[in-house]
Order: structure tokens, then sequence, then C-alpha cells
């Protein structure tokens, strides 16, 4: 098991999640779907870039935050599909070629301002590809989106924005990309959409101010 996901001290992105959730009255998981969703995600996330956790044999994945899953047929097809996409992917191939993969990064005493308040919390991140020299890092989406456009709309309707501000501001990152390969194939090939964007930028500044005003909740509620 990963020691990240045992880490209770520092606060990360997913835990803003649940607080926005708490607080929406929100229960992502109430779709038993939402859990196969997720699962299949990291199967495709872990083929490409932690495969010593994929027992190929068994159609087996060894959760990296813990526990098994196994995989019919048809869906360990896709997903194999899907990763073969990946490393046929000249941008995906060059970054997990020369960036760590499944990097992790704990900060604590993060500096965060929200509407003129200065504060500090411990907080976490696991970048899924990372390089700290060069200031770059990314995160790969398994998506349901067929086009660029939609994939990028996505983005900031699940708040991945606030994942890539969280992510680039605890590495001090100068640019964040979101990898995504879309579960759909046409004519046997699933596409791969890139989305990279800097501090300049709009989705790193709509970004910002999610995870400031989630990260002054957070330090009020229950820190």
């Amino acid at each position: 098991m990963d020691n990240y996901y045992n880490i209770d001290t520092h606060v990360s992105n997913s835990d803003l999640g649940r607080l926005q959730n708490l607080i929406n009255g929100i229960d992502p998981f109430s779709n038993a779907n939402m859990q196969n969703i997720f699962d299949f995600g990291s199967l495709v996330d872990c083929m490409l870039l932690e495969p010593e956790n994929v027992i190929y044999s068994e159609k087996r994945l060894v959760v990296p935050s813990g526990g098994d899953v196994t995989f019919d047929d048809q869906t360990w097809a896709r997903a194999i599909s899907m990763r073969d996409a990946g490393r046929k992917d000249r941008i995906l191939s060059m970054y997990i070629k020369n960036m760590s993969a499944q990097q992790t990064l704990k900060v604590d005493k993060f500096n965060v301002e929200y509407m003129g308040n200065m504060f500090h919390i411990p907080a976490r991140c696991k970048y899924d590809l990372c390089s700290l020299p060069m200031r770059m890092g990314a995160d790969l989406k398994t998506t349901a989106c067929t086009s660029l456009k939609s994939f990028k709309q996505t983005i900031e309707a699940m708040d991945y924005d606030r994942q890539g501000a969280w992510y680039m501001d605890l590495g001090n990152l100068d640019n964040f990309m979101f990898i995504g390969i879309s579960k759909t194939a046409v004519n046997g090939n699933h596409e791969v959409f890139h989305v990279a964007f800097d501090r300049n930028s709009d989705l790193y500044k709509s970004g910002l101010r999610k995870y400031q005003r989630l990260a002054y909740m957070y330090k009020l509620l229950i820190l």
C-alpha cells in the first residue's frame, strides 16, 4: 500500500474536494458506477506509470491506496487499448521518459491568501508526472470526452483546474499539463488530448481562486 494515502496530517486537493462536496451536500459515490469509473482510471494510470501494480495474468490491479480490483475481459481490453494509445502519444511518452512518476510532496507550512487573509496549512500532493528542476508537472486522466473542446470544459467542471493550481503552487511549478485519454475509440484509436497552462492562464487563475476559498474554510472548520 502506498503510504501517501495514509497521511492525515497534511491537506490534499482531494481533502478540499471532500469538503466542497460536504458543503454542497453531494455524495459522489452515491452512484455505484462512480467506483467503477475510479477503478478504471486507476488501472490505465498504473498500466502507464506504475506497471508493477498491474497483474496482467489475473486481470487484476493492486490499488495504490489499498486493496485489489479484478476486471472483466471487456474492461481489461479497453484499458490495454488506451494504454497503447498513451504509449504512442509523443508528448506523454516524452514526459514519462524525462519526469518522475508518482512523486509525492509534503509542505508543512503552505502559505495561502484568501480575501486579504494570509495563513498557512500543512499540505500535500502526488504528481502523476513531475520534474521539480524543470518546474513542470502533468496529470493523466481517462475521459469520456471525444474532443479537445469538451475535455477543456471538463477540466473546469470537474475542478481539475483547482488540482492543477494546487499542484503548481505546492511544487513551485511554472507549467502544468492535463493529458486525457478518451475512452471512446474512433476507428480503433483512442484520441489523446493535451491541455497545458501556466500562471498567466485563465485555468490557473480559476483553480487558484477555488483552492484559496476551500483552504480557508478547511483552516476554519477542520484544522
